[in-house]
């Protein structure tokens, strides 16, 4: 779950298109913003008090290394989805290749390439799981800081 970064609605993704219209470009600022607006940075509690501030026209303040983590998280995430569409696309191809000869090397080959896609799209996915986790304790250390 997020926040739109125009009208404080919530969204399911920081990527996706609000109610309002608004949609952030892919990489930048306006979707790491968007990113930071999520669960995976910011408490339920803390995204409410945002939603609020968003609606009464407040300009929200950002931490500049949330912002950079949260651009790497985007681009990231634009890989990990590459990376299943080329498994899909290559997969596609391998069993047409099945079905039309039944070839060996083309059974052999799609186990293959689909183990090794997914083992490096879920180790990105890891990564990026253990780095917002991380810039989350980071942040709210901060927050903590800022507020006594």
């Amino acid at each position: 779950m997020s926040l739109c970064l125009r009208c404080g609605s919530w969204k399911q993704a920081p990527a996706q298109r609000c109610g309002c219209g608004f949609a952030p470009s892919p990489g930048s600022l306006d979707e790491a913003k968007s990113y930071v607006l999520s669960v995976q940075f910011r408490s339920p509690e803390a995204l409410r008090e945002c939603a609020r501030a968003i609606r009464a026209g407040e300009v929200l303040s950002f931490h500049e290394e949330e912002l950079k983590l949260a651009q790497r998280i985007g681009s990231w995430n634009a890989a990990v989805t590459g990376s299943f569409l080329l498994s899909a696309v290559f997969l596609g191809v391998l069993i047409g290749a099945v079905i039309a000869r039944s070839s060996l090397w083309a059974i052999s080959a799609l186990g293959v390439f689909s183990a090794i896609s997914l083992t490096i799209a879920f180790a990105l996915t890891r990564h990026v799981a253990r780095k917002v986790q991380a810039a989350s304790a980071k942040g709210a250390a901060k927050s903590r800081e800022t507020d006594t």
